[in-house]
């Protein structure tokens, strides 16, 4: 069957970011820090759930996941932040709230908005003057990228989509990292992405009806390129990896249509010599 637009089914990816109470300072202390991951890991194993992303800054936490079929986000994210409670009122010696209300979630239901969230999480140190690059920061899932390697953060799921040899990954998710151009307050969203021929059930979970119907079949990526550069000679320009600047346009025209037909980035940009990385930056 082939692949539809890539909207989410079972749980959804999320950027879940959670602010201790009264902006207070909660995560301050190395050993606090350094608790909280102790607990996203020993949780791991209670709800399935699969971690991308994280940062944890003085006073709040991001997280990029996905919980497993079976796990309810909700659930999951009680049990880390009623745990992580105790243990601080426990340690410091004192009492009452600890984080400031309930966790916020943003539903993520396009391929290029993991990217975008990706990036924000991990520059938030920088964003914040605490350091100037973000490498340099200790407290973040930055590390595993740039190494390659997973262990409870599934690093390689999102490298994949970059590009299937590690290296090339590794170096275009660098590559990303260095983009400062994106402003964008991705806080500020409930979902990013459509919800176009989806419905929500009480779960979250997204449903895309075109898999539960009859499938249609998705046109050839240089069919889409064609209809997009409008003529044969700027086809064979755009195909062969042409940089001429009036072929932008349809250059974008090309990958989003492309990426609304369930194409990756990654394969979207095999077929016109550019990177999944640089995909994304033209089609933003």
């Amino acid at each position: 069957m082939p692949r539809g637009r890539r909207m989410l089914e079972n749980g959804g990816y999320y950027h879940v970011i959670q602010r201790g109470n009264n902006k207070e300072y909660i995560f301050e202390s190395a050993n606090d820090k350094g608790y909280l991951l102790e607990l996203l890991k020993q949780i791991q194993n209670e709800l399935p759930f699969s971690l991308y992303a994280y940062v944890i800054m003085d006073n709040h936490y991001h997280l990029l996941l996905k919980p497993d079929d079976r796990t309810r986000l909700n659930e999951l994210m009680q049990k880390v932040n009623s745990r992580f409670a105790r243990y601080y009122n426990w340690q410091h010696k004192r009492s009452g709230h600890v984080f400031q209300g309930r966790y916020k979630s943003i539903l993520i239901t396009e391929e290029r908005y993991l990217f975008a969230v990706l990036r924000y999480i991990h520059q938030n140190p920088v964003r914040a003057g605490i350091c100037s690059k973000v490498e340099d920061y200790r407290w973040s899932s930055d590390w595993f990228y740039r190494h390659g390697q997973s262990s409870f953060v599934d690093c390689k799921f999102i490298l994949q989509m970059l590009a299937d040899e590690s290296r090339q990954a590794i170096k275009l998710y660098r590559d990303l990292l260095k983009n400062n151009e994106d402003s964008t307050n991705y806080e500020n969203f409930r979902v990013l992405g459509e919800l176009k021929t989806c419905e929500t059930i009480p779960n979250k979970k997204i449903i895309n009806q075109e898999v539960m119907g009859n499938p249609v079949q998705r046109p050839t990526l240089d069919s889409i390129l064609k209809k997009a550069a409008q003529s044969e000679k700027d086809f064979l320009l755009i195909k062969n990896a042409s940089r001429e600047r009036h072929l932008t346009p349809k250059k974008v025209k090309y990958i989003k249509a492309a990426q609304a037909a369930g194409y990756t980035f990654q394969e979207i940009g095999a077929n016109i010599g550019m990177s999944g990385v640089a995909v994304y930056k033209l089609q933003k």
